[in-house]
């Protein structure tokens, strides 16, 4: 599978607009950690859904490094 960087910022929205599900990767601990998750986008933010506190929060906390990716279908976007 090749990776490539779309640098269009509409297209990448348009990408965006279409999946119903993010992955956020994150490393706990020095372990690699993924969530699906429901996001929204707002301009040019992304608004992830998820509870006010938990394991999710520790992470980012410990190691803000993230990295979100997008499906469509079983295509990755």
């Amino acid at each position: 599978m090749r990776t490539y960087s779309i640098e269009n910022r509409e297209e990448r929205n348009e990408i965006i607009r279409a999946s119903k599900t993010c992955f956020l990767a994150m490393s706990n601990n020095g372990q690699p950690y993924v969530l699906p998750l429901n996001f929204a986008l707002d301009g040019n933010c992304v608004i992830l859904h998820s509870a006010p506190k938990g394991k999710i929060w520790e992470t980012i906390k410990a190691n803000p490094k993230v990295s979100i990716n997008w499906a469509l279908g079983e295509e990755l976007a």
